[in-house]
């Protein structure tokens, strides 16, 4: 039996972590701060805490059309919301101005669909920014 040897980058091997919190007393800041020190303890981690951008959207794919993707979309809009963040939806679809949800496998439709809510995110943000 004979094993092939192959070449890992450094790339590869590095993990990174993104510790994301929103904290308006510092409490929640200083346990995101702890999570980042203890991620940094493994080799090759690379971690870092940040407060969530000021407006965000959601998605969610699914394997059947009730797979509760609507779920998750509610799920995630409830965090954002108590990160502070302004929610900007799709201006059209089946859960309205909530989100974007796709099948398993996602199809052309879904990504014009993700893609109207990556651009609708951003400019929200941009005239927010203004």
């Amino acid at each position: 039996m004979s094993f092939s040897q192959t070449t890992v980058s450094a790339d590869q091997l590095k993990i990174n972590v993104l510790v994301v919190y929103y904290s308006s007393t510092g409490n929640t800041e200083k346990m995101a701060n702890a999570v980042v020190e203890g991620a940094k303890k493994i080799p090759g981690v690379e971690a870092v805490a940040k407060t969530p951008d000021k407006v965000g959207g959601a998605f969610a794919t699914g394997g059947s059309e009730t797979g509760g993707k609507e779920q998750v979309i509610h799920s995630l809009i409830t965090s954002l919301l108590n990160a502070g963040m302004i929610i900007a939806g799709p201006l059209n679809g089946p859960f309205g101005m909530v989100g974007v949800t796709a099948l398993d496998p996602v199809n052309e439709t879904a990504l014009k669909e993700a893609m109207a809510l990556g651009e609708r995110v951003a400019n929200v943000a941009s005239l927010l920014k203004k």
